[in-house]
């Protein structure tokens, strides 16, 4: 089961949180498909990420890049940074140790 928090880097916009695999990659693809600047995902809160999670992470990162969506990932637990670390997604993805730190770098580097 894969639970986490969506933001869309505006002050007060954060979405519901969803469990599940599926739901979990509608609700994200949805989001960017209205073409936000930045989505955060906060990963802060799962208990277990595997494949299935890996899997979202890369379909959600090709969903961003082809809207033109910034995605960045906020992750904490040890076992999710290095699960990111020897998939090596943490070098194709954004990934911060708290949501203000995302949310500060998106503002920093916005246009």
């Amino acid at each position: 089961m894969i639970r986490f928090r969506l933001t869309r880097g505006e002050p007060g916009d954060h979405l519901p949180e969803c469990t599940g695999e599926n739901l979990v990659l509608s609700t994200i693809t949805a989001q960017i498909a209205q073409r936000p600047q930045a989505l955060v995902v906060d990963l802060r809160q799962i208990t277990f990420f595997g494949s299935a999670g890996i899997r979202v992470l890369g379909q959600a990162h090709a969903d961003a890049q082809r809207e033109g969506t910034r995605l960045a990932i906020v992750a904490n637990q040890r076992l999710l940074l290095r699960t990111l670390a020897i998939t090596q997604v943490d070098k194709v993805l954004d990934v911060y140790r708290n949501a203000f730190e995302a949310l500060a770098d998106i503002a920093l580097n916005s246009y």
